[in-house]
């Protein structure tokens, strides 16, 4: 059997958001830990094909279902949209990587 990972969620905290038709979030999941990684070379052009850019890679513990694509992702007063969610069982505890792209000029109301 393969030994895993210890994976920490110790660089900041995420909270994730629906996004309504008149433009308010509605809360999926608030006050998540996380930890960063770096945007690989793969994934950067493979989101640059898709029209795309991949501007942050986070990994967040998996204790929830899946995340909609295009949810909102808030860190710091920025705002993401989450372009990919992948599972990751390699690691203790288990958990999502989450490529997002930074949404600008746009800002949701209602946080």
């Amino acid at each position: 059997m393969q030994k895993r990972k210890i994976q920490n969620f110790n660089n900041g905290i995420v909270s994730f958001y629906a996004i309504n038709d008149d433009d308010s979030l509605t809360a999926i999941a608030e006050g998540i830990r996380f930890g960063t990684y770096t945007v690989g070379s793969a994934r950067f052009f493979a989101a640059m094909e898709q029209q795309h850019r991949a501007d942050k890679s986070i990994r967040i513990p998996r204790f929830m279902p899946e995340f909609v694509a295009n949810a909102v992702a808030v860190i710091e007063d920025r705002q993401y949209t989450v372009l990919q969610a992948q599972d990751i069982n390699d690691t203790m505890p288990l958990c999502f990587q989450l490529t997002l792209e930074e949404i600008k000029g746009v800002n949701y109301h209602d946080i």
